[in-house]
């Protein structure tokens, strides 16, 4: 809220009526009339306001401060006429939940309010006629003074964009699932392109080992939620676009309510179950998908559209989660997931610019150590159920595709049922935290295992339960029958039963 005032400003009324449950913190600015200024001595001083214009333009500061902070109210009230020494002339107030951003929020509409709104200040001095001054060199930070076709003016010298092209990407509405090492340029480039309207979907928190790889992020930010991180960011890159942030997963709830308020969808997930549900629903709301995955050095691309084939095309039953490592389990250079994501975002450009896109009838391989790319033609699967239309409904389940899980797999309720049982940490010694107390036995040690007791059953454990999978069958394929894999690794087992 803004208002301007010809009435003395209650600060005690306004701290009572920003007060809330949610908010931990506080931080008030108060802005009083001196007695001198320059050397100057004054005795009073005089406000004039162009009214209408300080509230619109004050209107935007406040919807700016919140969009730019992580705070829940922001109250701005400026005095106008005459004032004496000691009045109070702006009053302005933030609550957060932390004061971090109430005191940056209270910063930036102070600033934003002496540089932008009509407001004149005429000082009366005690020996000297009074004068009217200038209030604009007390602002404390760079100001942008642009407009949006200063922003994006050598991208719409581009033929294939042009001011038809930058408003077709004002009004795009684009949703991206993720916000790690693919989201992070998939975003940086379609906010610093003018995409009107972004969601991003991330239920993750920063961790260190992102950083290599999440350029959004910096450390001190570790903990935090991504999505409202990634938000923040993108906020300080492009001013002119809206940005929402959500602190969830996709789900099978709540996939249909995000895709089908969107125009496009960024698939920058790391995990199948995520993939398959976003191109189910995806395909059947007729939306366009722009997936990428990477695999250490390499990268696929492709694009799925209502014409085009779909995933299912290709698999339709959904794979077994962890056949393929993830970045933590195999490693990742950071500069992949860059090159991906950067490729995504110019596909996905190029559909809302009604440009060419190639990735829709061929998935794109790169391999980044031999700088080779080959494309694979797609064609759509007459026994695809979602391509030939067989499927009608929205009613997505992916785990009903799912392919059956070999014998040896067993999720953590089964712990109890497996006679002479022993649970081992394969991972390897740096994934491990403190209070991981069950037996360790790093997979790089493979001879360690063929002498264990034969009589004893044997659970092993990675990170999710694809290195398990696969350690397992390899010393079950050499008459180690007595080895079994966890489904779902360590963390489904700290949800499950109690380590000791």
């Amino acid at each position: 809220m803004i208002a301007i005032t010809d009435q003395s400003i209650d600060s005690s009324k306004l701290k009572r009526d920003l007060l809330q449950g949610e908010s931990g913190a506080l931080v008030v600015f108060e802005g009083w009339v001196r007695n001198h200024n320059d050397g100057r001595s004054v005795e009073s001083l005089e406000y004039e306001a162009y009214e209408s214009l300080c509230i619109k333009e004050g209107q935007r500061i406040i919807h700016e401060a919140k969009n730019r902070f992580e705070i829940n109210e922001v109250v701005c009230v400026h005095r106008t006429g005459h004032l004496q020494i000691g009045d109070t002339a702006v009053w302005i107030g933030a609550t957060a939940a932390h004061r971090g951003e109430a005191f940056k929020a209270c910063q930036y509409v102070i600033d934003e309010i002496k540089l932008r709104l009509p407001i004149w200040k005429k000082e009366h001095y005690v020996d000297h006629p009074a004068e009217w001054v200038s209030c604009q060199h007390c602002y404390h930070r760079s100001q942008f003074s642009f407009t949006e076709a200063n922003f994006y003016s050598k991208q719409i010298n581009l033929k294939e964009v042009g001011l038809p092209g930058q408003e077709k990407l004002r009004k795009a509405k684009v949703l991206v699932v993720g916000a790690g090492g693919l989201g992070s340029p998939v975003l940086t480039y379609l906010a610093a392109a003018g995409v009107g309207q972004i969601t991003i979907c991330d239920h993750d928190k920063l961790e260190a080992s992102n950083l290599h790889r999440q350029t959004l992020y910096s450390f001190e930010n570790i903990g935090e939620p991504k999505a409202k991180l990634a938000k923040k960011r993108l906020q300080k890159i492009n001013p002119f676009i809206q940005i929402e942030a959500v602190v969830d997963s996709l789900q099978l709830k709540n996939a249909v309510e995000f895709v089908s308020t969107h125009d496009l969808v960024f698939d920058c997930t790391d995990n199948f179950k995520t993939k398959f549900l976003l191109n189910d629903t995806c395909k059947l709301l007729s939306v366009p998908l722009v997936q990428a995955s990477i695999y250490q050095m390499e990268g696929q691309l492709q694009t799925v559209t209502e014409d085009s084939s779909c995933l299912r095309c290709i698999w339709p039953e959904l794979p077994q989660e962890n056949c393929v490592g993830s970045c933590a389990e195999v490693g990742v250079l950071g500069v992949v997931p860059g090159v991906l994501g950067t490729l995504q975002a110019q596909e996905g450009l190029s559909l809302i610019l009604g440009q060419p896109v190639s990735s829709i009838d061929s998935t794109i391989l790169f391999d980044l150590q031999s700088m080779e790319m080959n494309k694979i033609r797609r064609r759509k699967n007459p026994e695809c159920s979602i391509c030939n239309g067989s499927l009608k409904s929205i009613d997505l389940n992916p785990d009903k595709y799912v392919a059956p899980r070999a014998e040896f797999e067993i999720i953590a309720d089964d712990l109890m049922k497996l006679d002479a049982c022993e649970l081992i940490d394969i991972r390897e010694f740096e994934e491990r935290d403190e209070e991981d107390s069950i037996r360790h036995l790093p997979m790089s040690d493979e001879s360690e295992f063929e002498i264990l007791d034969k009589d004893k059953n044997y659970v092993l454990v990675c990170a999710k339960g694809g290195r398990s999978q696969k350690m397992a069958a390899k010393l079950r394929a050499k008459g180690g029958t007595n080895f079994y894999s966890l489904i779902g690794g360590i963390s489904s087992l700290r949800s499950e039963v109690e380590i000791g």
